[in-house]
C-alpha cells in the first residue's frame, strides 16, 4: 500500500553502524511498553523525592561568567596586597536629585557611610568599608551635573557571595530617608542577583507558555486532546528527571550550573520532545488509517525511526558538549548540563513515546483521528509537484543558487556584529540597578557606576607624584575617558595613600569611562588603554611597571575577547561531530559535507538578522556576549538533527526508488511532521522572551528564527535541491543502492 513506505525501514537501514541494534531495541521497547511506562513514572517520582533542583544552591557567583586565569582579577588581588582600600567595589547606592542634593543630604551621606565602616551598625557589619563619592568641587571633572547625584560604593570580604552583597546593599539603602533621594542599588553584584531572581520568578511562565504552545499545536496539527497530552507527558518526564539530574552531577562534580541553564533546557527538551513525538506520532498513525493494529503500528514506526532519532539525539548530545572545550567557565557548566538533558530526553522520546503510542493507540487520535484511509493522508498535490520541479537538476541549481543567495545577504550584518557583557544593561529600564545606574551616570558619567582602575608598582613612587600625575593627563586625553582620579584628586573622605601605597611601591589612577562600563564601546576603550599604556607610561616619564588593569570593564574585556578564541576552538569541534555522526548514519561523506554547510548558512542568516534587529532596529550598542555563541553550538546540532529526518527518509527510500523519486516521496511527507516539531521548537525557544532580561530576548530571538529558517526555507527548498543536485554522487565513496520496488 503506498503508506506503508512512511513506517517502513528497508533493511539496510537497519543495518547501518548501530541501526540493526537500535531497530531491535526500539521492537523490544514496544515488548516491553508497560515497565517502560511504570518505569518512567518511578523515576520521575524518585528524582523528585532524592535529587536536588537546579538552582537551589543560590545565585552563580560574578567570577564564573569571566574568563579563566583572568588578569583583570589577578591585578586586583595584587593590588588587595599593596593597599588597605580595595578597589573597585561592585556594589554601590546611588542618590539623586536632579534639583540638587541639599547640604544636609551630602553631610548625612559622608556620615552614614562612615558609621558603616566603623562598624557601629550591627546589621551591616558584614559591610567592610562604604566609601561616599558627590558630584561636587568638580572631582569628576567630565560631570554632567554639579551637586545633583551621591554615590556610595560599598566594600565586601572577598567571601561573600551576590545574595549577601545584594540584600546587605538593599539593607544600606533603606536607612537613607525619603528626603535624602534615594534611588536604587547597583552594581555588577546587585544586578548579577537580579537577573538570578528574575529567571527563577520568571521560569513558571516559561513553563505555562511551553504548555499553552504544545496544546495549540499539536491539537490543532492532530485535531486530538490526546496528542498534546502524549507530548506533555513525555515532556515533563524529561524536564524533571534532567533538571534534578543536571543538579545532582554539579554537586558531585563541585561545580554549580548557572541559573541560566534552567530555562534553555527546558526550550531545548520541549523542542526535541515535539520533534521525536511528532514522527513517531505521524507514523504510527499513518500505520493505522492503513490497518494496522496499535503495537504492530507503534513496533513498525519505531524501526523505521529509531535510527534517525538516536544519531539526531546524539548529535545534539555531542554538539552541546563541545562547550566543555570552551575555557569560560560560564560555558564549561552548561556543557554537561544541557548534555545531560539532551541524552534523557532522547531517552524519553526512544522508549517512553513509542511505549505509549503501542498502549494507547487510536485513542492518542481520538476523537477527530478516524479511521482515514491512506490516500486522505498523503501529502497534498501541489507540495508533490513542488518538490518534482525543484528536484529536476536545471530548476534544483536555481533554488541553491536563490537560497544560498538569500542566506548570505541575510548574514551580512555578523560582520558588524559587536558583544558586550550585559550585567546592569541586561535588565529592563524600570527595573532597579538599571534605573540606580543611569541616574548615577547622569550625574556623574556613566563609568561611575564601575570605574576602571589602573595599578602600577616601582620604587619611590611617593615621590614621583607629578609624573603620576602626568600619566592621568595623558590618559585622560584618550577617546571614551570621562575623568581620571589620581594622587592629586583625593577626596577629604579617603586616606592619602588610597592611590600611592605606604612603602611607595604601589599606585593606581582610577578611571571613569564616558560609555556604560560593560558594553562594546567601553570595552574598546579598555582594550585600547590596556595597550597603549606602557607609551603613556613611559611619555610621562614614570619609572613604574603596569601590574595590570582592574575592574570590571577590564574583566569583560578579557571575558569578550577569550570568547573568540574558545567559539574557533568549539565551532570547529561541533562542526566535526556533526559531520561524522551524519557520515556514520549515512554512510558517506558527500552529502554531509553539504548538509552541514547548508546548515551553517542557516545559522549565519540567523545571526545576521538578529544582529541588525537589535544593533541596528533597536540601537543596542551589542549584543550579549555568550548568546552567539551558545546560538551557534545548539542552532548548528539542531540544524543536523532536522537534516537526518528528511536525508534519512530519502535515504531509505532510495533502496526502494530511484533517488529523484526518493525525494519527491519522502520530502513531501516529512513536511507536515517538520512543521509541527519546528513550530513548537521555535515557539519554545520564542517563549524564553518573557524572561524580562535582554539576552533572553536576543537568545530567544535568534533561535526561533534560525528554527524557522530551517524550516521552512533549508528543508523543504534549499535540502532536496542539494541532495537532487548532487544526485548519486552524494553517496560518495559508497555507490547508491539499486532500487527494489516492493
Amino acid at each position: 500500500m503506498a503508506s506503508r513506505g512512511a513506517g517502513y525501514a528497508p533493511p539496510h537501514a537497519a543495518g547501518r553502524p548501530g541501526g540493526w541494534t537500535i531497530g531491535a531495541l526500539a521492537s523490544l521497547v514496544v515488548t516491553l511498553r508497560y515497565p517502560i511506562l511504570a518505569a518512567w513514572a518511578a523515576g520521575a517520582a524518585l528524582a523528585v523525592l532524592y535529587l536536588p533542583a537546579v538552582g537551589e544552591g543560590g545565585a552563580a557567583d560574578y567570577e564564573g561568567l569571566v574568563a579563566q586565569g583572568s588578569e583583570a582579577v589577578a591585578a586586583e588581588r595584587r593590588a588587595a596586597q599593596l593597599f588597605d582600600l580595595p578597589l573597585p567595589a561592585r556594589a554601590l547606592v546611588v542618590q539623586r536629585d536632579p534639583n540638587g542634593l541639599s547640604r544636609p543630604a551630602l553631610e548625612a551621606a559622608v556620615d552614614r557611610a562612615a558609621a558603616v565602616s566603623s562598624g557601629e551598625v550591627p546589621a551591616l557589619r558584614e559591610i567592610a568599608l562604604a566609601l561616599p563619592l558627590a558630584n561636587v568641587d568638580r572631582l569628576v571633572p567630565a560631570s554632567r551635573e554639579e551637586g545633583t547625584t551621591a554615590v556610595t560604593y560599598l566594600f565586601f570580604p572577598r567571601d561573600a557571595g551576590l545574595s549577601t552583597q545584594a540584600e546587605l546593599s538593599r539593607a544600606y539603602l533603606a536607612r537613607i530617608p525619603p528626603a535624602e533621594a534615594p534611588v536604587g542599588v547597583t552594581g555588577t553584584a546587585p544586578a548579577r542577583y537580579d537577573q538570578w531572581r528574575a529567571i527563577a520568578d520568571s521560569i513558571r511562565w516559561v513553563e505555562l507558555g511551553t504548555l499553552v504552545l504544545v496544546v495549540l499545536v499539536f491539537g490543532l496539527a492532530f485535531r486530538a486532546p490526546g496528542a498534546p497530552l502524549l507530548v506533555l507527558a513525555a515532556a515533563g518526564l524529561a524536564y524533571v528527571v534532567s533538571t534534578r539530574l543536571v543538579a545532582w552531577t554539579g554537586q558531585q562534580l563541585g561545580t554549580a550550573a548557572p541559573r541560566e541553564i534552567e530555562p534553555l533546557a527546558l526550550a531545548l527538551l520541549l523542542g526535541l520532545v515535539t520533534d521525536y513525538a511528532a514522527f513517531y506520532m505521524t507514523g504510527t498513525r499513518r500505520r493505522l488509517a492503513d490497518g494496522d493494529d496499535r503495537v504492530t503500528a507503534a513496533r513498525a514506526t519505531a524501526r523505521a525511526y529509531g535510527p534517525i532519532v538516536t544519531t539526531a539525539g546524539l548529535i545534539v548530545a555531542l554538539g552541546t558538549a563541545t562547550m566543555a572545550l570552551a575555557r569560560l567557565e560560564f560555558f564549561r557548566a552548561f556543557a554537561p548540563g544541557l548534555a545531560l538533558t539532551v541524552l534523557v530526553t532522547l531517552a524519553v522520546g526512544m522508549t517512553f513515546v513509542p511505549a505509549a503510542l503501542a498502549v494507547f493507540g487510536w485513542s492518542v487520535f481520538a476523537p477527530a483521528a478516524f479511521r482515514e484511509d491512506a490516500e486522505q493522508q498523503a501529502p497534498p498535490a501541489w507540495r508533490t509537484w513542488l518538490v518534482r520541479l525543484a528536484t529536476f537538476r536545471p530548476v534544483s541549481a536555481v533554488v541553491v543558487v536563490a537560497v544560498v543567495a538569500a542566506l548570505v545577504v541575510a548574514a551580512r550584518p555578523v560582520a558588524d556584529m559587536r558583544l558586550g557583557f550585559a550585567l546592569v544593561e541586561a535588565h529592563e529600564r524600570d527595573a532597579e540597578p538599571r534605573r540606580a545606574s543611569e541616574a548615577a551616570g547622569t550625574g556623574f558619567a556613566p563609568g561611575i557606576v564601575s570605574p576602571t582602575v589602573l595599578i602600577l608598582e616601582g620604587r619611590g613612587l611617593d615621590r614621583q607624584r607629578r609624573a603620576l600625575d602626568r600619566f592621568g593627563e595623558l590618559i585622560r586625553e584618550r577617546p571614551g575617558i570621562a575623568a581620571v582620579i589620581g594622587p592629586a584628586d583625593v577626596p577629604r573622605e579617603l586616606p592619602v595613600d588610597v592611590f600611592v601605597s605606604e612603602n611607595g611601591v604601589g599606585a593606581r589612577l582610577v578611571v571613569v569611562l564616558e560609555d556604560e562600563p560593560l558594553n562594546a564601546e567601553a570595552i574598546e576603550t579598555v582594550r585600547a588603554l590596556r595597550d597603549d599604556a606602557p607609551e603613556l607610561l613611559e611619555r610621562a616619564g614614570l619609572g613604574a611597571r603596569i601590574v595590570g588593569v582592574g575592574g570590571d570593564t577590564a574583566i569583560a574585556e578579557e571575558t569578550v575577547s577569550q570568547l573568540g578564541r574558545d567559539f574557533r576552538v568549539v565551532a570547529v569541534a561541533a562542526i566535526l561531530v556533526n559531520l561524522l555522526l551524519l557520515a556514520l548514519f549515512l554512510r558517506a561523506v558527500v552529502a554531509p559535507l553539504y548538509l552541514v554547510a547548508a546548515s551553517v548558512l542557516s545559522l549565519a542568516a540567523s545571526l545576521g538578522i538578529t544582529t541588525w534587529v537589535f544593533q541596528t532596529h533597536f540601537g543596542f550598542t551589542d549584543l550579549t556576549y555568550y548568546v552567539p555563541f551558545a546560538v551557534a553550538v545548539l542552532s548548528l546540532s539542531l540544524g543536523s538533527d532536522y537534516n537526518l529526518f528528511v536525508v534519512g527518509r530519502i535515504w531509505q527510500e532510495a533502496s526502494r526508488r530511484r533517488l529523484r523519486d526518493a525525494v519527491c516521496y519522502a520530502a513531501p511527507r516529512s513536511a507536515r511532521a517538520l512543521a509541527i516539531a519546528g513550530f513548537t521548537l521555535a515557539g519554545s525557544f520564542g517563549v524564553l522572551a518573557v524572561i524580562p532580561l535582554r539576552p533572553f530576548r536576543e537568545f530567544a530571538f535568534a533561535m526561533a528564527l534560525g528554527v524557522l529558517l530551517d524550516t521552512f526555507v533549508v528543508r523543504p527548498f534549499l535540502v532536496p535541491a542539494l541532495v537532487a543536485l548532487f544526485g548519486r554522487h552524494g553517496w560518495w565513496p559508497r555507490t547508491p543502492p539499486e532500487p527494489v520496488e516492493r
